[in-house]
């Protein structure tokens, strides 16, 4: 149980930076530079990384995964970062069965 916790906390916080990130770019992305655009994908490399502790989770790591990168088309992701949200599915929704 407390492992679970600890899971939680870190995905909190995690996923609190990138939101943090997500607003900032929102709202000053005519005036990034390469320093703000690393902290993003930083950002959501490290959500993308930890394990999901739960469903709605999982649910937002797939909003990212599939998000339309703005031409109409996904992102390509490096399979390093689709991994991690692999192994979530695959514990996550095998349990539901």
């Amino acid at each position: 149980m407390a492992e679970h916790q600890v899971a939680n906390t870190e995905w909190n916080d995690a996923a609190g930076a990138l939101s943090t990130e997500w607003a900032n770019f929102e709202r000053d992305s005519e005036s990034w530079d390469d320093d703000d655009t690393d902290r993003l994908i930083a950002a959501r490399t490290a959500l993308l990384r930890i394990p999901a502790p739960d469903h709605a989770a999982l649910l937002k790591k797939l909003e990212i995964v599939f998000k339309d990168d703005g031409t109409g088309f996904l992102t390509a992701w490096n399979r390093e970062y689709l991994h991690q949200t692999m192994a979530d599915m695959q514990r996550l929704l095998a349990a539901a069965e």
